[in-house]
């Protein structure tokens, strides 16, 4: 399975204020469901909670949810992760199918979830990082490629992206997008390590 970071980033760093983005750009808001729907995305608790409720859980999506307290009220089709490292270790190591672990029980629902899943045929499937800020510098040791997008302005801020991630990796592709977007994709030039 492929890991990948997925964040937009505005030109002064920052990724969000307030538990929002501080920014509306419909195609970056379009690219992001292209690349992630029909695969895996892990966020933490505060990028779980920005989302507007009718997008918990991100249709046509599993769900990973890393946070190191418990969350009440949540989706039976959301996977609460409290062993971060152990479990991403675990699914990249092609374990996948013992993700479903994590449940007591299997609803229809879950299983309309992993058969809309099932359906990227010809594909190898990609769990998407999509933040915050902590889960970014905790999980990118098993990035693969990192997908940009540059947004044009450099609003107020509360969280931001730590450029330092983006060591080890190179600029593959960068194309303008409407409104002033940049969308750049990265690939690792170094290894990824290995867990035993």
């Amino acid at each position: 399975m492929k890991c990948s970071a997925l964040v937009a980033v505005a030109a002064n760093g920052v990724i969000g204020k307030d538990g929002l983005l501080p920014w509306h750009f419909p195609d970056d808001l379009r690219r992001f469901r292209q690349l992630t729907e029909g695969n895996l995305v892990l966020m933490g608790r505060k990028t779980y909670q920005s989302l507007p409720l009718a997008s918990r859980p991100l249709p046509n999506r599993i769900t990973l949810l890393a946070s190191r307290q418990g969350i009440s009220g949540l989706p039976p089709e959301v996977l609460l992760w409290h062993d971060l490292e152990s479990k991403l270790s675990q699914l990249l190591k092609q374990e996948e199918h013992r993700i479903k672990d994590d449940l007591p029980h299997e609803t229809s629902s879950i299983q309309r979830k992993r058969k809309a899943v099932a359906k990227a045929p010809e594909k190898e499937k990609t769990l998407w990082i999509v933040g915050g800020s902590e889960i970014f510098k905790l999980t990118q040791p098993w990035w693969d490629s990192i997908e940009l997008t540059r947004i044009p302005l450099r609003p107020a801020g509360d969280t931001y992206f730590d450029a330092t991630l983006l060591k080890g990796f190179q600029l593959k592709c960068s194309q303008e997008g409407p409104d002033n977007l940049v969308f750049e994709s990265y690939q690792r030039s170094t290894t990824r390590p290995t867990s035993g």
